[in-house]
């Protein structure tokens, strides 16, 4: 089973990815805030991180950068989750395998995941 990573400080939007990642088959793991996602993606080793752009404790580059500066986590694939327009060119610059923006419906979620996760494997 898949593992994903949420990083977010919005508890409702880790509990509305659960509701739809958790019956497609995938484990998620929720960590509030950009440090605490840094520690949890070294620890569980997630198959894919869901990413927020702008967090209390750090923006979603910093945290970005520290997944990416670790031999642990740098090959982690990550979508990004924003509500800032636009923000698809900057994310794409920093590596990412997606940006979902905000707000987002439960068709688009599956989508970026599973296209994220078909990436991965393809690139393995």
């Amino acid at each position: 089973m898949a593992r994903i990573l949420i990083v977010n400080d919005e508890k409702d939007i880790a509990t509305i990815c659960s509701f739809v990642l958790e019956p497609a088959g995938y484990k998620v793991d929720f960590a509030h805030g950009g440090l605490a996602g840094v520690e949890a993606a070294q620890h569980l080793k997630p198959d894919l991180v869901i990413l927020d752009w702008i967090l209390p404790d750090a923006t979603g580059e910093d945290v970005l950068r520290k997944l990416r500066s670790s031999e642990a986590t740098a090959r982690i694939p990550v979508v990004l989750m924003s509500a800032i327009p636009d923000i698809e060119l900057q994310a794409k610059k920093l590596g990412v395998q997606g940006v979902l923006p905000k707000p987002f419906d439960m068709d688009s979620l599956l989508e970026r995941v599973s296209t994220a996760m078909a990436n991965k494997r393809a690139v393995a």
